[in-house]
């Protein structure tokens, strides 16, 4: 049970690692990125968030897989509200969003959801709850 765990949760920081740093080399190399301080908050955040609601997720495939889906769309919800409460205030400071901080925020947080939706798919077939 325990080689699950740390496969997967080593899979997901060196996936985030990857998209991190082929991230900051197109926005440093192609676009003038002036909030590099929320940049890595965002991925910082999100492999975090990701982490512990991975943990949770597994969880409930243990122990309540019926309310899987239902604590999948929360967990989500409160990630979204959260990242809305810390980053938003942020992008809009200078008066306006652009494109590259609509990315800063979406690829990293686009990147935990597919990947917590591949560990607890992968975990349910384990378990043959097909």
């Amino acid at each position: 049970m325990t080689n699950f765990y740390n496969y997967w949760l080593l899979k997901l920081l060196i996936i985030y690692v990857i998209v991190f740093l082929f991230h900051n080399l197109l926005t440093n190399s192609y676009f003038y990125f002036s909030i590099i301080d929320s940049f890595t908050l965002s991925y910082l955040l999100n492999f975090i968030f990701s982490l512990i609601s991975i943990l949770i997720l597994i969880f409930f495939t243990n122990k309540k897989a019926e309310y899987l889906a239902f604590v999948f769309f929360l967990i989500s919800g409160f990630k979204f509200l959260l990242f809305y409460k810390l980053l938003y205030p942020k992008f809009r400071y200078d008066g306006e969003t652009k494109i590259d901080e609509v990315l800063t925020f979406f690829i990293p947080y686009a990147l935990g959801l597919i990947l917590e939706i591949l560990i607890v798919e992968n975990k349910l077939k384990k378990k043959n709850y097909n």
